[in-house]
Formats: C-alpha cells, sequence, structure tokens
C-alpha cells in the first residue's frame, strides 16, 4: 500500500510541475549605453510575440504610476528581440529594474498565431518565468541594473 501511494505523490507532482505547457523563455543581456540601455533579448515564445520592456525605479515600489520610468515593446523575431530604454527625465545612480513582459491579453500582431500557441489566456505557457494574475498566465523576467550618473 505504501509503494501506491508514492507512485500516486510522485505522478500527482509531475502533473502539477507540467501543468503549465510549454517551458516559454523570456531572458536578456543588458548593456548601458550614453543615454540608457540595450536590451538584447532571447525568447522561444512565436514570431510576433509583443514583449513590454519597463524601466522601474524601484523606491516607488507598489506605486506603479511612479514607479514605471519608461516602457518600450519590442517583438519576438527568430528567438530574438531588441529594445533601446531611454529614461524620459534625468536619473539619479542608483539601482533600477528592467522587467521584460509577455501578457496573451496584449495585442496580438501575429493575426491570431501567438494565442493560437500559447492561449488565449496563456493557458499553454510555462517554465521559470510564467505567473499567473487575475485568471492570466505570463512571462515575467526583472533584472537589476546600475545606473552610476554621468
Amino acid at each position: 500500500m505504501k509503494t501506491g501511494f508514492k507512485w500516486t505523490l510522485a505522478l500527482l507532482l509531475v502533473a502539477c510541475a507540467t501543468s503549465g505547457g510549454k517551458d516559454y523563455t523570456l531572458e536578456a543581456e543588458i548593456s548601458p549605453t550614453p543615454i540608457g540601455w540595450e536590451v538584447k533579448g532571447r525568447s522561444n515564445l512565436p514570431d510576433q510575440s509583443q514583449i513590454l520592456v519597463a524601466l522601474i525605479d524601484p523606491t516607488f515600489a507598489g506605486n506603479y504610476s511612479k514607479a514605471i520610468l519608461v516602457q518600450e515593446f519590442g517583438s519576438v523575431k527568430a528567438q530574438a528581440f531588441a529594445v533601446n530604454i531611454k529614461p524620459l527625465k534625468p536619473l539619479k545612480p542608483g539601482k533600477y529594474q528592467i522587467q521584460m513582459t509577455f501578457s496573451p491579453t496584449s495585442y496580438d500582431w501575429s493575426g491570431g498565431k501567438v494565442l493560437e500557441e500559447v492561449g488565449p489566456k496563456g493557458e499553454h505557457l510555462g517554465g521559470k518565468y510564467r505567473v499567473s494574475a487575475e485568471g492570466v498566465n505570463k512571462l515575467v523576467n526583472t533584472l537589476t541594473v546600475e545606473y552610476k550618473g554621468k
């Protein structure tokens, strides 16, 4: 009887671990530029998936309107995307965050191909960057960068 319980528990754990769908990636290398940062991303999301890249001031955590300094969209093509983040106002030296987000509820420029693969609410999204909020699965990856001033 104990052996049967162990197998049932093991199968249940495997089912829970893989229930999110395919393991999708959302990663980037970030390089400083004279006026901001260059974000060179990699993702195995379908071509034309829209990635929202935001520069965030973590000192305003919880106050979304003050925390978001600038946002840009990048489009996945051949498993890559690139965005230049240029703050709209001068930054104080310190640590900031660059957050990359894919949400299936964003506008689908692919004519439905992206949603067909990931699901209208991200039902087929999986992997270490998957988060769930308000019944929608998204991919989110937040990286820390440091601005040293001019």
